[in-house]
């Protein structure tokens, strides 16, 4: 094979995350597990797989002008971003009877948001490693100047509470605090830096589950090698007060958004699917995330599905198959490299007909053409508390053709009246979408 086709096996072969992604490490990753072995060590079944990807570099003539250049890279969609403007609110789309407004604007790189119940907001600003309050004083739909409730502390993401006690979570570590009369966090308090180092996604998530416990989403360092310890791509749990850190549950590439159900206590939560395989695989999932089972990843996806170009064993199994049939099957699927980001469960408050529905951001793919995502979903469930259907909710972040975005949807939050808030953390923007009176 020519030199140059050589090369650009290499490039192929190569994680490089682009910046737009949001949701990795900005230094590049590791090739793929798959491109470090012969291809006598893959099974044959999953060699069988792969030959029309062999069959596309065998190609010498309609093919040639790709290895000419060899230092070129894959080609992946990237829309393009549109410069912001506070008539955004008038181009997103939501549902008739429904209106959207700019509700905070001027944050930068705003993520998880925690509403309180004297009507603040406290948001996590991952860049600066910030923690800011909104509230709406005047009650004229739009936020006053944030407060910075805290500061100091990179990588913070993940918010939750418990009663008066805040609790949010950076890279390795989670603290609580309580919410001071100034609009400040007072009593910071670290409870674990036990979490593992972050990686590839290194953003954590946290919410109180129905036994008092404190759960954390903790994405994989990679995309696709086995976990290197067993902290690593998992759901954890902790006692309030910090004892107790444990591994719920395993085999969750990145599951950032969970909750848990009103009806019956269940976790479901949204897993991001492993890059490079394809446009359309593998799906994004929803799961119901229970104690002790694995969700298959690096080594399988959604309908208990082998990844064709996984070569390794897990220790104890014979096969890839084998294992397979002992992980949790997804419970719905979604289109892949969609990027979930934060959900949660409608109290019904302001909107009977929500009641316990799920609301779930999808911030919008970085690697597949035509580019999906970047929009806000709806996943209805019903009265026994399981999904039936999922619909489109709030869009118009992207572009008809796909080639630009306005905006790509990150944090979601209920207000006390039932709206919801979403926030886009490239143009430091919040919009409130409401019924219209």
């Amino acid at each position: 094979m020519p030199r140059a086709r050589l090369r650009f096996l290499e490039l192929l072969s190569t994680k490089f995350i682009h910046p737009l992604s949001g949701e990795a490490q900005s230094k590049p990753s590791e090739p793929p597990s798959c491109f470090y072995q012969s291809s006598r060590m893959i099974p044959m079944d999953r060699r069988l797989s792969l030959l029309p990807l062999l069959a596309l570099f065998a190609s010498a003539s309609a093919q040639e002008s790709i290895f000419k250049e060899t230092t070129a890279r894959p080609t992946f969609l990237n829309p393009a971003k549109v410069d912001f403007s506070d008539g955004f609110a008038s181009r997103l789309r939501a549902p008739r009877g429904f209106k959207v407004s700019l509700w905070a604007k001027g944050l930068n790189n705003p993520r998880m948001m925690l509403p309180l119940p004297d009507g603040t907001v406290l948001v996590s600003l991952n860049g600066p490693g910030q923690i800011v309050a909104l509230k709406d004083t005047n009650g004229d739909g739009t936020a006053e100047t944030p407060t910075v409730a805290l500061d100091g502390k990179p990588g913070v993401h993940g918010l939750t509470r418990k009663g008066d006690d805040i609790y949010f979570a950076t890279v390795t570590e989670v603290w609580t605090a309580r919410m001071g009369p100034d609009m400040r966090l007072q009593d910071v308090r670290k409870l674990t830096g036990m979490l593992p180092e972050g990686g590839q996604h290194a953003r954590r998530t946290l919410a109180f589950g129905p036994d008092g416990k404190l759960y954390i989403g903790v994405g994989s360092r990679t995309n696709d090698r086995p976990a290197a310890q067993p902290e690593d791509a998992c759901l954890m749990r902790m006692n309030a007060d910090g004892s107790g850190l444990e591994v719920f549950a395993k085999g969750l590439r990145n599951t950032m958004g969970f909750g848990f159900s009103p009806v019956d206590g269940k976790i479901w939560g949204f897993d991001h699917g492993t890059d490079y395989r394809g446009n359309d695989i593998p799906n994004e999932e929803l799961n119901v995330i229970e104690e002790g089972k694995h969700y298959g990843w690096p080594y399988v996806w959604g309908q208990q599905k082998v990844d064709p170009l996984m070569y390794q064993i897990p220790k104890g199994f014979k096969s890839l198959e084998e294992f397979a049939a002992t992980t949790a099957p997804s419970q719905m699927l979604f289109t892949a490299h969609s990027a979930p980001i934060a959900m949660l469960f409608h109290s019904g408050t302001g909107w009977a007909e929500a009641k316990n529905d799920v609301f779930v951001t999808f911030r919008g793919s970085w690697n597949r053409d035509p580019a999906v995502g970047y929009k806000v979903m709806r996943v209805r469930f019903d009265a026994a508390g399981n999904p039936t259907k999922s619909e489109d909710f709030l869009t118009g972040f992207l572009s008809p053709d796909g080639k630009s975005y306005l905006g790509r949807p990150a944090g979601i939050a209920q207000l006390a009246d039932g709206s919801l808030l979403v926030g886009d953390d490239t143009n430091g923007a919040i919009y409130r979408v409401s019924l219209s009176k």
